[in-house]
């Protein structure tokens, strides 16, 4: 009789695999709520859609690695390094990206209005040189025409 861990270690490693990459993406959801204010119901329906995408996610890597078994140790597995991710680093993860997108959001903000204000200052600058040509053109206009309608009344 022969003991071979081999299939069970390597269920384990995607068991630990599939767990991390959960958190990720459950770490992205929460940045992005983050980022974007949203009501409580919204949060509520993203986590019962993470839940049943995790539910997917963990079907799926039992049909691809342990032949379609799927054993209690791996979602254990998957759970507990999901739950020990958030704990140790996830929570940390988050909010130092939110801080980090906010300031490139910001950044990104400032150069764009330093890229625009020369072009604004030309707009300001054509505009009012387009307004005070328009009052010059109104007044020989109106000049003219009321020469013209003073030229037809002494005719009569």
């Amino acid at each position: 009789m022969t003991v071979r861990f081999g299939p069970d270690i390597t269920n384990f490693l995607w068991s630990l695999a599939a767990g991390i990459v959960l958190a990720v993406i459950y770490d992205i959801v929460r940045v992005i709520r983050r980022m974007v204010n949203v009501p409580d119901l919204v949060v509520n329906l993203t986590d019962v859609i993470f839940l049943i995408f995790s539910a997917i996610v963990a079907i799926a890597a039992a049909y691809l690695f342990n032949n379609g078994e799927l054993r209690v140790y791996s979602l254990i597995c998957m759970a507990g390094i999901f739950m020990v991710y958030k704990i140790l680093i996830g929570d940390l993860i988050v909010k130092y990206t939110v801080r980090l997108l906010r300031f490139a959001g910001r950044t990104i903000a400032k150069l764009i209005s330093l890229i625009i204000l020369p072009f604004e200052k030309i707009f300001v600058i054509l505009h009012k040189l387009f307004m005070f040509f328009r009052s010059v053109i109104m007044r020989i206009l109106k000049r003219f025409f009321n020469t013209i309608h003073k030229d037809n009344k002494s005719n009569k």
